[in-house]
């Protein structure tokens, strides 16, 4: 086997996929949450064992893998602010980390020229264009993640309490939720505890119901659907740049967006892992 090797990390909130490629073989394993921001120690762990486990798998001892070079997206990185610290504790020495909207920009699009929505429980917008990359949100439920399931959730419920009030008009769906959490004492009580995916079990519901036709669901859907074209103007978006949405709310907000927009809305090349790889490869000598 030869020296020719490189490594790919898409290390997300959830899970993180760790692969390595050497000379025409391709090794790949999976692990467990990855957000360097809020737990650096249980991320540093992850991506340990899953290095020790990709090494284990090519039949090679771990430090092997030290000097290869190594592309690592990982959540709660923040664009532009280095971590040696991180490469420092997994003993890499030819490490690129970068923010995990990076390398899923770079395998939905590869080297073209266009914009990258993520629609998951949260949210992220990122384009590329003219050899620049400028990333947006992606800030988590408290401070951003307009658009997501998490954020639909939370808004939704923001609405049948302002429709309690009289504030907002309430819908067959808002009396539901109303049933559904025992009035607003209940949606109080599960806003103190619920975490992005609690709210964001929430959306398959609002989705249904605006597709059935209550106002209240659509009335949040269209105020999701202006954050992301808010977000494509303010970011640069021409046409005829494609525009890639990806995550779980994906396809229901490409039946959304204006006619400028969707007749613009591409797949995804590949995935963030395999953006990570191309971005290693890059750095190869």
């Amino acid at each position: 086997m030869g020296d020719v090797g490189y490594i790919g990390v898409d290390g997300g909130g959830t899970g993180c996929r760790l692969a390595l490629v050497r000379d025409d073989d391709h090794w790949a394993t999976e692990g467990g949450p990855c957000n360097v921001s809020t737990d650096l120690a249980g991320a540093l762990r992850e991506l340990s064992a899953g290095l020790d486990r990709l090494a284990a798998q090519a039949g090679l001892d771990r430090g092997s893998l030290r000097g290869l070079p190594t592309c690592l997206g990982l959540a709660g990185v923040l664009a532009g602010h280095p971590r040696p610290d991180i490469s420092d504790a997994l003993r890499l020495t030819h490490a690129t980390i970068v923010d995990d909207r990076a390398i899923a920009l770079r395998g939905a699009l590869g080297s073209r020229d266009g914009v990258l929505i993520g629609l998951g429980t949260g949210s992220f917008f990122a384009i590329q264009a003219y050899g620049q990359i400028r990333l947006a949100g992606g800030w988590g439920l408290t401070l951003g993640d307009e658009g997501s399931g998490a954020w639909l959730g939370r808004e939704m419920l923001r609405f049948t309490l302002a429709a309690q009030d009289g504030l907002e008009r309430p819908s067959d769906f808002t009396d539901a939720l109303d049933t559904k959490f025992a009035g607003p004492p209940g949606i109080v009580a599960f806003a103190q505890k619920a975490k992005p995916k609690d709210y964001a079990a929430l959306a398959p519901e609002i989705v249904a119901a605006s597709e059935g036709g209550d106002q209240g669901a659509q009335e949040v859907m269209r105020r999701g659907r202006a954050h992301i074209v808010e977000a494509l103007e303010n970011l640069g978006w021409v046409p005829p740049m494609p525009i890639c949405l990806t995550g779980g709310l994906a396809d229901v907000y490409a039946g959304l967006l204006p006619k400028r927009f969707s007749d613009h809305i591409v797949s995804a090349e590949a995935s963030a892992l395999q953006g990570a790889l191309a971005m290693a490869r890059k750095t190869a000598v």
